[in-house]
């Protein structure tokens, strides 16, 4: 489950997904506090059912067309929703950018008109997830087929402020794909200081950046309110996210900041800017 941290009036996911049939079928919904909005379904003819579910039978929306999920293929799928409890809503599924349902001026739900979270069930090979609320000036609608890639710290940044535990070098302390806690790590007390890491490069067959975001794992290890923000920097200056994030005690935790333009420029992403980007994190308290 993806808790979005916010109620939206309406969502889009778009993932990867490779289908096995026998046995392997697969739902997605949109989830308000744990109680199904919209539930949709790989069928065992390869369709996908979209249900509105205020019981655990629902009322179906629509069906796509059989044969629409292959066997053992890496397809995109797109899921997109207005909630709506009167004939006011609209409901798209996309697989591999081809519309396979589109129905506008339906009822997409029996009760809430707000969806905060977004759930997974019996997927296993699943990737390149995005979830859109449909709000802003930019990524507010169907993006279609994208990759989500990740760029790890990969040298020193413009400012090392925090200490390092475990490595020699700051950025060998958080470079991992498994977190290993408190094994490697780097740590700050004091409000204002700051840590900023260079990134892997994009591979060069990138040639379009839609969108970033950041990933910080955290925790706090004392009593007292403690809180954090992502930092984004292009090696000369640095914009320090509004949104801050509380630090459980503890309890490592994946703290996201999304950003659909450069923070720097307030301009749309190119691969340049990537190219020059820092990321890190500041103490806010």
């Amino acid at each position: 489950t993806k808790n979005l941290g916010k109620n939206a009036s309406s969502l889009i996911v778009g993932f990867a997904v490779k289908s096995g049939f026998v046995g392997a079928e697969w739902s997605v919904s949109f989830d308000s506090d744990g109680l199904s909005v919209i539930y949709a379904t790989l069928l065992a003819d390869g369709s996908i059912r979209v249900k509105r579910t205020s019981s655990a039978v629902g009322t179906v929306i629509g069906t796509t067309a059989p044969g629409l999920i292959l066997d053992s293929v890496w397809q995109f799928v797109e899921i997109k929703c207005i909630f709506a409890t009167g004939a006011t809503g609209t409901l798209v599924v996309r697989v591999n950018e081809v519309t396979a349902l589109n129905l506008t001026n339906v009822i997409t739900s029996d009760g809430p008109t707000t969806a905060n979270q977004v759930n997974f069930e019996f997927i296993q090979n699943l990737d390149d997830l995005y979830v859109l609320d449909m709000t802003g000036a930019t990524n507010n609608d169907l993006i279609g087929d994208c990759k989500v890639l990740a760029l790890l710290p990969d040298g020193v940044g413009r400012v090392q402020q925090w200490n390092v535990t475990g490595a020699v070098n700051h950025h060998d302390a958080v470079k991992e794909t498994d977190v290993d806690d408190d094994t490697t790590y780097v740590s700050e007390s004091t409000v204002g200081d700051r840590e900023m890491f260079t990134l892997d490069a994009l591979p060069g067959s990138v040639t379009s950046v839609l969108a970033a975001q950041s990933c910080i794992c955290a925790k706090k290890d004392d009593l007292g309110g403690r809180s954090i923000a992502s930092v984004l920097g292009n090696g000369v200056t640095e914009s320090v996210s509004a949104t801050t994030k509380s630090l459980w005690m503890g309890a490592y935790a994946f703290h996201l900041t999304p950003y659909d333009t450069n923070p720097i420029t307030v301009a749309a992403w190119a691969t340049t800017d990537i190219a020059a980007l820092e990321g890190g994190v500041q103490v806010t308290a």
